[in-house]
């Protein structure tokens, strides 16, 4: 004996059109029937290198953390440095989730970030060359996918 089939409630949700993102200037992901997001282009690998340096700062200003409480000569100053390394660490995590939902606001902190990890990465190379050399070339990575993402016809 076949039931007869109840007609299906719509919600808001049925109703909702896409939307335009005026800020980004393409369809909202978040809308029923919008495009996938595209998860392998050059914006994220420029958000994991990101993600990578702030990993590297943080552990850095932990690690001057702990160390700076062994020694008490400048305890204030390497603790200050610490505190500032773990907050730029969090800033880059925040600019490296930006760059992977593709918002356009976080290119130019990355950029600016990464145009002074260059004579940083130099200065760097002089002293220990395989971490100057880690660090330009994660620079470099993230300077050319940035602009790479940004020449193409979604941008």
């Amino acid at each position: 004996m076949d039931r007869p089939r109840t007609p299906r409630v719509r919600g808001r949700r049925d109703l909702v059109r896409p939307r335009i993102n005026h800020v980004v200037g393409r369809a909202n992901p978040k809308a029923p029937g919008a495009p996938a997001h595209d998860r392998g282009g050059p914006a994220s690998a420029a958000a994991a290198a990101l993600v990578a340096q702030a990993l590297v700062l943080a552990a850095l200003g932990v690690w001057a953390a702990v160390s700076g409480a062994s020694e008490a000569r400048d305890r204030t100053g390497v603790e200050l440095m610490a505190v500032l390394a773990v907050v730029a660490a969090v800033a880059l995590a925040l600019v490296a989730r930006g760059l992977a939902a593709g918002a356009r606001w976080a290119r130019a902190p990355a950029v600016v970030w990464e145009l002074i990890m260059l004579p940083v990465g130099v200065s760097l190379a002089q002293g220990i060359p395989a971490a100057g050399a880690l660090l330009l070339a994660s620079a470099g990575l993230v300077l050319v996918a940035i602009f790479t993402a940004g020449a193409g016809p979604s941008a």
